[in-house]
């Protein structure tokens, strides 16, 4: 690998971040920003309010398990700017509502944007990618969703309370574009090979088939991959807290 070439891979790592911060930071974990005022407004519960973060996970997850095919055929720049459109029209779209249901169907269709330019998209590029210091990347990546929260929700919080919680959508919605422009306008691909380029760590001496037999002789034991089934069913019950921790707060 060029050291010309390496700001390629730099560009990967810095889209993925831009997209997992949009899709979990400022989607899901920064939704409860807006809880209080709009069950104020609208005179319903949070947990009528919360309903639309659970409708937007669920149809994240459900598009998520199709949405590799789709990316391949359609590319990921493409993708990333449909999706890009789609997160922005819908939250900006979220300051116009006067009810619950528009804001349920407007999730849904940010879930359905969002399941393709998520978790399952970053993590598949990734791995695409990068075969060497992958766990590094992937992690950069990741801790987005918690950095979103952790130095935006202050000031997010602080523009709703003086300005209501419908320009705070509006707010939200900008910051959703500026984090969605590297996916966009960066020269990247699902597949290095996409610009021409082989993944970070390749070792070219390597044959196919040496890998073949490895993947073969890793096989996962029935009892752990039982234990990480349940652990992947049960784990997503804690993402849906944080969005409640500011408005308890």
């Amino acid at each position: 690998m060029k050291k010309s070439m390496d700001y390629h891979y730099l560009m990967v790592i810095i889209a993925g971040c831009g997209l997992i911060g949009v899709t979990l930071g400022l989607a899901n974990n920064l939704a409860g920003l807006f809880f209080n005022q709009i069950a104020s407004e609208f005179n319903v519960g949070r947990g009528t309010v919360a309903l639309s973060v659970t409708v937007y996970s669920l149809t994240m997850a459900t598009v998520g398990m199709f949405s590799p095919r789709i990316v391949r055929r359609v590319g990921l720049r493409r993708t990333a700017l449909v999706g890009a459109v789609i997160m922005v029209a819908t939250t900006a779209l979220s300051s116009l509502v006067h009810s619950v249901i528009p804001l349920l169907l407007l999730n849904v269709l940010k879930g359905f944007a969002g399941g393709f330019i998520g978790m399952v998209t970053v993590n598949i590029t990734i791995n695409n990618w990068f075969h060497k210091n992958n766990s590094l990347a992937t992690s950069i990546a990741m801790c987005f969703s918690g950095i979103m929260g952790a130095v935006l929700s202050p000031y997010i919080s602080s523009f709703i309370d003086a300005n209501g919680w419908r320009k705070g959508y509006l707010l939200v919605a900008g910051m959703i574009a500026v984090l969605m422009l590297p996916a966009v306008l960066f020269p990247i691909s699902l597949k290095p090979e996409g610009v021409h380029l082989t993944p970070y760590g390749d070792d070219p001496q390597k044959k196919e088939g040496n890998r073949t037999a490895e993947l073969k002789e890793s096989v996962i034991p029935a009892v752990l991959m039982g234990m990480m089934v349940v652990y992947a069913l049960t784990a997503p019950s804690s993402t849906a807290l944080p969005q409640h921790y500011t408005g308890l707060a």
